[in-house]
């Protein structure tokens, strides 16, 4: 599997708090309020670390920010979904 390549920069937030850990949505939404970009919120409990690479692509194209729980981002890490250049 490639990785998947995007024009442009995008922001990875980590959540490694508990507390946000267990709402990554409310961060999302906050960072939403304040910038115009696109959010997506990526927990573990939203089924996403099943999701094949042309899902991920997809998020790729229209999100700029990304709040996800660590173990996620490992996973896009491990599968070469993204680069490890990003980081």
């Amino acid at each position: 599997m490639g990785m998947i390549k995007r024009k442009t920069i995008s922001v990875i937030f980590i959540i490694c708090s508990v507390y946000i850990e267990q709402d990554p949505v409310a961060l999302a939404e906050m960072i939403h309020r304040h910038l115009p970009v696109d959010v997506g919120s990526f927990g573990i409990e939203h089924g996403v670390l099943l999701w094949k690479k042309e899902q991920w692509l997809q998020e790729m194209q229209i999100r700029s920010v990304f709040v996800m729980h660590p173990t996620v981002f490992h996973e896009l890490l491990n599968r070469n979904y993204i680069g490890k250049c990003i980081v």
